[in-house]
């Protein structure tokens, strides 16, 4: 969301931060260097067979 609001100047909650998500998202992701890319999808793999942490159920 930080870099959404640096970038586009919205706020969460507002409808523009939901428009700029997914192009957030995708820009976060190209900028993942390849450790942290397969850090990631070793993670997702682990939470869709899993259940999540107790650190992240909590939030």
């Amino acid at each position: 969301m930080a870099l959404i609001e640096e970038k586009h100047g919205a706020k969460p909650g507002e409808q523009d931060m939901i428009r700029q998500y997914q192009g957030a998202v995708s820009e976060f992701i190209k900028g993942l260097s390849v450790e942290e890319l397969a850090e990631a999808e070793q993670e997702a793999q682990e939470w869709n067979t899993a259940k999540l942490p107790p650190k992240i159920q909590s939030m």
